[in-house]
């Protein structure tokens, strides 16, 4: 699947994928931007946001702290790389960073199972973020062209 869904279908999806250990290490429906030797930058298949993408270590684990150094130095220069490719599209220095961890406690709420340690990188070029609403039209971005824009 090589599209972004709305927040109604990415519940589908996550049904049907259900008995995957997790959809982050085994999942081939992601969108990846770009490969790196630790990580991989994806598009959120379901983003709250327009041009909401994250960054997934290729390793499975649960926290920050997870990180070996050579992944935390990685992830350094790729955070960099990220805000510099975000400027340059969208010519602003207006970045959401959000750190998604995971501390076994989720039973509560299926919807984020299973855990694996993700970063979201959001433009925030309008202030889209600060409004704290879903965008109904941030799965319609054109990934393609950005994806081939960031790789040029």
């Amino acid at each position: 699947m090589q599209k972004l869904l709305s927040r109604e279908e990415y519940k589908n999806h996550l049904e049907e994928i259900k008995n995957i250990s997790c959809r982050f290490c085994e999942s081939d429906t992601q969108i990846i931007i770009k490969k790196f030797k630790y990580f991989k930058w994806i598009f959120n298949i379901a983003p709250y946001y327009k041009y909401h993408t994250m960054l997934i270590p290729n390793r499975h684990m649960l926290k920050i702290t997870d990180m070996s150094v050579d992944e935390w130095q990685e992830w350094k220069t790729i955070h960099e790389y990220i805000k510099g490719k975000f400027k340059q599209e969208f010519g602003t220095n207006q970045l959401m960073v959000i750190v998604r961890e995971f501390y076994g406690d989720t039973d509560k709420v299926a919807y984020y199972k299973p855990e694996h340690l993700h970063i979201s990188y959001i433009n925030d070029k309008i202030g889209d973020f600060e409004k704290l609403n879903l965008d109904p039209a941030a799965k319609d971005v054109d990934f393609k062209n950005f994806i081939k824009i960031i790789n040029s």
